[in-house]
C-alpha cells in the first residue's frame, strides 16, 4: 500500500509541475475533458442540438492547447522572462476565444442559410439520421 500512495503522491506532484509549467495548456485540457464528459453523459437526443457547440468548444480547446504549448515553450526557450512567459499563455487563451468567436459567426451564417432559425444540417448527417431511423424501424 506504500507504494501505492507513493504513487498517487508522485503523480499529484508532478500535475502540480505541468500546471506551473505550461498552465493554459492545461487550462485547455481540464476544459477539453470537461467537455468530453458532459458528451459522455448525454444520450444522443439530448446532446443533437447541442452537438455544433460541442465541436465547437473541442476544436478551440484542441487549439488553444497546442498554441499555447507552442508559444510557452518558444518563450522560454529563446526569451526565458517572465513577462514573455505570461503573453504566451493570454495569446494562447486568446487563441481559444478567437477560435470560438468565429464559430459563432459560422453558426450565424448557417442559421441564416436555414431560414428563420432552423439550423443547417449537413447532408451527411442527413443521411445518417435516416439510415439510425431505418435501423431501428427494422430492429425495433
Amino acid at each position: 500500500m506504500n507504494k501505492f500512495k507513493q504513487s498517487i503522491l508522485k503523480i499529484a506532484r508532478d500535475s502540480g509541475e505541468a500546471f506551473q509549467t505550461f498552465p493554459a495548456v492545461m487550462i485547455c485540457a481540464v476544459a477539453f475533458a470537461l467537455v468530453t464528459m458532459v458528451r459522455i453523459q448525454l444520450e444522443w437526443p439530448q446532446q443533437e442540438p447541442y452537438n455544433f457547440l460541442f465541436n465547437c468548444l473541442h476544436w478551440a480547446f484542441a487549439l488553444g492547447a497546442i498554441v499555447s504549448l507552442a508559444l510557452i515553450t518558444a518563450a522560454q526557450s529563446r526569451i526565458n522572462t517572465k513577462k514573455a512567459f505570461l503573453y504566451a499563455n493570454i495569446a494562447g487563451l486568446a487563441a481559444v476565444a478567437a477560435f470560438l468567436g468565429r464559430m459563432r459567426a459560422v453558426e450565424h451564417r448557417l442559421d441564416a442559410r436555414a431560414g428563420l432559425g432552423q439550423r443547417a444540417v449537413h447532408p451527411g448527417v442527413q443521411r445518417i439520421e435516416l439510415a439510425h431511423r431505418h435501423f431501428t424501424q427494422l430492429f425495433a
